[in-house]
């Protein structure tokens, strides 16, 4: 195998022009480690915040910084104690940021971080399980409760996470209604919402609904009238942080911020319900590797109709 390596890569933190495609050496996987040759990445939100340098505290960056977190691709070689796996299975992970990013033609993954991919699905496909995905059914996990029968609403159905949040709430059989622009109103129907409020049509916060849950995963709407959409003992949930209101008590025990965690028991989740044909994987559009700085832009829109995905290879 060479030892150089074709990655997206930033020298600094700023916009998407900041992006680069050139070669860097390869990594090396470490203790409980995957080297994965990467055919398709990806994109989140959250890859865009680490480029800008934003969202989070990027002290102790290393440049060149590869971009980029979710992945699929196949085991080239392992690192010590790995168990799970072998050269050459098929998988799906996310990169820890500290071990690189997963814009490049090789990426080390932690094993337990990673699940073999559905079998029925094609790398673009398992590439964009992974955060998305996860968050979805861990923000069901933050609920806490069977979602069976209860009332649910769901912010940004038509994105990355909503789309994978419609369907396994569906799975779940919840009561789903959905917040989405007008032009996708059939799209989040056909996932499996029951109910469709079209905020380019109507104002979702004065709709005078009731909900015992809402999940967010856009962000933006004020937090009182969400508070007042809520049934007596109901709950907000959101992957949007707002620093200011996490401690001043307005939603007490209501308000739930959290972050993904990947792992290979959720991964599993998905590897099955997608394997089965139960859940699919949208995909709104795929980019090759020279043209992240396009699809980055492309994400930061807004947009999107589900994921966006850079082909590696």
């Amino acid at each position: 195998m060479d030892k150089n390596m074709k990655a997206v890569v930033i020298d600094s933190f700023g916009p998407a022009e900041n992006m680069k495609v050139r070669e860097i050496p390869v990594p090396v996987p470490g203790k409980g480690q995957l080297l994965v040759k990467v055919f398709a990445a990806g994109i989140n939100p959250v890859d865009t915040y680490i480029r800008k340098g934003t969202r989070q505290k990027m002290s102790g960056v290393v440049f060149p910084k590869v971009i980029g977190r979710d992945l699929a691709g196949e085991v080239e070689s392992l690192g010590a104690d790995v168990k799970a796996f072998k050269p050459g299975d098929r998988i799906m992970s996310s990169v820890m940021p500290k071990n690189g990013g997963s814009y490049a033609e090789y990426a080390v993954v932690d094993e337990s971080r990673a699940c073999l991919m559905p079998v029925s699905s094609s790398y673009e496909e398992a590439s964009g399980i992974p955060v998305a995905g996860v968050t979805a059914i861990q923000s069901f996990e933050v609920a806490d409760v069977i979602l069976a029968d209860k009332s649910i609403l769901i912010i940004g159905a038509s994105g990355g996470v909503g789309t994978f949040a419609i369907q396994a709430a569906r799975e779940l059989k919840a009561k789903i209604t959905a917040v989405c622009s007008s032009k996708n109103s059939g799209f989040v129907r056909g996932l499996g919402a029951q109910e469709v409020i079209e905020y380019d049509k109507t104002d979702y916060l004065h709709s005078g609904r009731k909900f015992d849950f809402i999940f967010d995963y856009a962000g933006g709407g004020d937090l009182k009238l969400l508070k007042s959409m809520l049934n007596h003992k109901g709950e907000y949930i959101t992957t949007v942080r707002r620093p200011n209101l996490l401690w001043n008590g307005m939603f007490e025990s209501k308000y739930n911020w959290f972050l993904a965690d990947i792992n290979t028991l959720d991964l599993e989740w998905f590897r099955d319900t997608v394997g089965a044909g139960k859940i699919k994987v949208i995909i709104d559009r795929v980019f090759p590797m020279d043209q992240a700085v396009e699809a980055h832009k492309y994400v930061e829109t807004k947009r999107a109709r589900g994921k966006v995905i850079l082909k590696i290879r």
